[in-house]
């Protein structure tokens, strides 16, 4: 009877923790962007790695916080937008907002969809420069870059299976093996 009670509370104590789908959170995600623009364009291709963490709740006007660089051969400056009706986010060096950026010699500018979803996209990007004038990207992906480290949830999924194994083994009857010799 013990060990229902405790099974019952883990249950209610997980799914509590459990996160809701379809609310506001705090997206915590780290991508690499590949823009090819191919002949012409001042770099052949753009490669871009950052981490995002921001609350997606409400629209975010041009910001660098929560946009970590972890590299980039994009001209410095970046920054984002995003809009939380559309779940789009966009990166740019030039002038960012919710839905868009606005463009002026040597930027850079790419929008993302879904970016708080499980699977991001990027739809396109586009560099301007001030002598070929613009370039709009042949293709244009998105990776999301995962750590090797488990969430807190899935610790303690883990550790309340382990314990549970644990304690069924330890509840079960002990039966006595009696060896007869003739």
């Amino acid at each position: 009877m013990m060990f229902k009670k405790a099974l019952l509370g883990a249950l209610l104590a997980t799914s509590l923790m459990a996160p809701a789908t379809g609310h506001a959170a705090q997206v915590i995600k780290k991508y690499k962007l590949t823009a090819n623009f191919g002949a012409g364009a001042p770099a052949a291709v753009r490669n871009i790695v950052f981490g995002l963490n921001f609350n997606n709740s409400a629209n975010i006007n041009e910001t660098t916080n929560g946009l970590t660089i972890f590299s980039s051969d994009v001209a410095p400056g970046l920054k984002y937008a995003y809009s939380s009706a559309s779940d789009l986010l966009s990166l740019t060096n030039g002038n960012a907002q919710p839905n868009g950026c606005s463009q002026t010699t040597n930027q850079f500018c790419s929008f993302i969809s879904n970016v708080s979803g499980p699977i991001a996209s990027s739809g396109f990007a586009l560099e301007l420069d001030g002598q070929n004038g613009l370039h709009f990207a042949s293709s244009v992906s998105i990776t999301e870059l995962t750590g090797a480290v488990p969430e807190p949830a899935t610790w303690a999924f883990m550790i309340l299976g382990f314990g549970m194994v644990g304690g069924a083994m330890r509840s079960r009857q002990r039966t006595a093996v009696r060896v007869a010799y003739a």
